[in-house]
């Protein structure tokens, strides 16, 4: 069974294998201007709270090593099945 990647499951990956702490981001991300806490990151990787927005994903890709297409794809993606729950999104793209 194809299993679908979330915003929250991509942004999980990403900080494991960065090897940062929560907190060491958020601190990374303070620095170059974007205020996120530890709490806030715990949130979205955890699928506790939406997507922020583009700016912000390309902080913490940058801050995490990852590729930020993929991280605001995969946030444009949650928004817009959110607004448009009968729209149907084809995940593969966003890591493709």
């Amino acid at each position: 069974m194809f299993m679908v990647a979330t915003y929250a499951d991509i942004l999980r990956q990403a900080i494991k294998d960065s090897g940062k702490t929560l907190q060491e981001i958020s601190d990374e991300c303070i620095k170059k201007g974007v205020a996120v806490s530890d709490s806030y990151l715990s949130k979205l990787q955890n699928g506790k709270k939406d997507p922020p927005r583009e700016r912000i994903n390309d902080i913490l890709a940058e801050v995490i090593g990852c590729d930020k297409q993929v991280l605001n794809k995969a946030s444009a993606a949650q928004k817009m099945k959110k607004a448009y729950p009968s729209v149907k999104i084809n995940r593969r793209e966003l890591v493709g």
